[in-house]
């Protein structure tokens, strides 16, 4: 059987939360992220006696990418665009060498589908100039690629009557980072609710950490929330009335 519902609750992993002074946040959803790998062919060659104008650099074609990728943010033209090259191997390489081959990964994120296709058919042209440019191949490879995913009114507004019920507050934030509720969204109506992360919300690390009163104020809505679901009908989630909460734990 579909399920009625869907809530998770999660660390934000991010620092929206505690720039707002709140520690808890519902969450409109998950943005677009595309993964994709190139590789850079270009031609070692001797770092003294090779004139700059006859370089086929592949390292230097790769930090071109990382430096436009972060143009394209600043920029504005794409959203809320963000861009990371996490991962740049020139190989074992050598002081006195020109690298002849580079390989990075480009990680974009949008909360808009149409500004994150713009923004990869973009920066597909620049790296096409700049091998056209710099005398280099480039292959890419496509990694992953997720599409926006919206996440329920109806659970979304329930979450927020919760919290209000609750005293608590509350900021509306897109998920930046992927989650299990993206997946259950396909077949269900759901929603997340995030907590408060310290240390600017990092995450995956032994520095990773949410107060208590954090997790209790996340949990309480999560656990109220989960009370008014239930005692609705089949009807769809979010559209009927429910018993206030009863400060869950």
């Amino acid at each position: 059987p579909v399920p009625h519902a869907y809530v998770e609750c999660h660390i934000e992993q991010g620092p929206i939360l505690a720039d707002a002074g709140v520690n808890v946040g519902i969450v409109e959803g998950v943005q677009s992220i595309s993964w994709q790998r190139l590789t850079v062919q270009g031609e070692a060659a001797h770092a003294g006696t090779t004139p700059i104008g006859s370089r086929h650099d592949a390292g230097l074609v790769a930090a071109h990418v990382v430096v436009q990728a972060r143009r394209m943010c600043d920029s504005g033209d794409y959203g809320q665009l963000r861009a990371t090259v996490g991962n740049l191997d020139l190989g074992e390489g050598q002081t006195n060498v020109i690298p002849h081959h580079a390989v990075l990964t480009v990680d974009l994120r949008n909360p808009d589908d149409e500004l994150m296709t713009r923004a990869e058919k973009d920066l597909a042209e620049y790296v096409d100039g700049l091998a056209q440019a710099h005398g280099v191949t480039v292959e890419w490879e496509r990694m992953a690629k997720t599409a926006v995913i919206p996440f329920d009114p109806g659970v979304q507004a329930l979450l927020e009557a919760t919290a209000d019920d609750l005293g608590l507050g509350y900021v509306r934030a897109m998920s930046g980072a992927g989650h299990d509720a993206q997946e259950i969204a396909a077949i269900c109506p759901t929603a997340m609710v995030f907590v408060r992360g310290e240390h600017g919300g990092i995450s995956h690390t032994p520095r990773e950490y949410s107060t208590p009163q954090a997790c209790g104020d996340g949990t309480d809505v999560l656990a109220n929330a989960i009370l008014r679901l239930a005692n609705q009908p089949g009807d769809r989630p979010g559209q009927q009335s429910a018993p206030r909460p009863q400060n869950q734990s």
